[in-house]
C-alpha cells in the first residue's frame, strides 16, 4: 500500500528540504493530517487503523486525528446526523 510505504520512511530528515515554497511539516504532522483526511472523508476507521499501523482504533482516534472542518460546518454536520 502506497501510504504505508510513505510513512515508513526513516526519519524526518529525508524531509528536511529547503525550498521556499514548500513549509516543512514533520513525518509526525504528515501523519496526523492524512490520518484526519482519511476519517472526515468516510473511511472505516479500521482501515484507517491499517493503513497507520495502529494496534488499536483508540490510538488512531485519540493521538492521530483532529477535526479539520469550521465550527459552523461542523455543527451542520451533528444536526444533520441528529436529524433535529
Amino acid at each position: 500500500m502506497i501510504l504505508r510505504e510513505i510513512f515508513d520512511l526513516a526519519s524526518d530528515e529525508e524531509f528536511n528540504i529547503i525550498d521556499r515554497n514548500i513549509k516543512y511539516r514533520s513525518v509526525h504532522k504528515i501523519r496526523k493530517t492524512v490520518c484526519s483526511t482519511l476519517i472526515d472523508s468516510g473511511i472505516n476507521i479500521n482501515t484507517v487503523r491499517e493503513i497507520m499501523v495502529h494496534s488499536d482504533e483508540e490510538t488512531t482516534l485519540r493521538n492521530y486525528t483532529f477535526d479539520t472542518n469550521e465550527a459552523s460546518d461542523t455543527d451542520k454536520a451533528v444536526i444533520k446526523a441528529l436529524s433535529i
